[in-house]
């Protein structure tokens, strides 16, 4: 992995980590969604891209990443925070989930993709 891709993965996770920190401010369009499902979609994108930077220190390939993250944040959302958190668990949260960890894998591939 090229330092230029490592270092735009690693700035992608600290906007999602920014932006997870302000959503509450938000008051726009669709607030409640935001607010309700935003925190899923953009922890899920940090996790993927953080296990994606591990991944690539070890040859491991991107589907498996994609589906190690996918079981991690969905266990977290179906086990009440393994158990040790607060969860208000819904069943939009899985989709945010997905909807997270696809955006950070898309855009995973692609970088990959232009650097090449």
């Amino acid at each position: 992995m090229r330092i230029n891709d490592m270092f735009l993965k690693v700035i992608l996770v600290l906007l999602a980590i920014s932006a997870f920190i302000l959503k509450s401010q938000y008051q726009g369009p669709y607030q409640e969604l935001v607010i309700n499902y935003g925190s899923n979609i953009l922890i899920s994108f940090g996790v993927y891209l953080l296990l994606s930077l591990y991944a690539e220190t070890r040859d491991i390939n991107k589907f498996i990443v994609f589906v190690i993250a996918l079981t991690l944040v969905e266990l977290f959302d179906v086990t009440n925070g393994y158990g040790f958190m607060k969860n208000i668990y819904n069943v939009f949260d899985l989709l945010a989930n997905f909807i997270g960890i696809f955006l950070a894998a898309f855009l995973d591939l692609s970088i990959k993709k232009l650097s090449t």
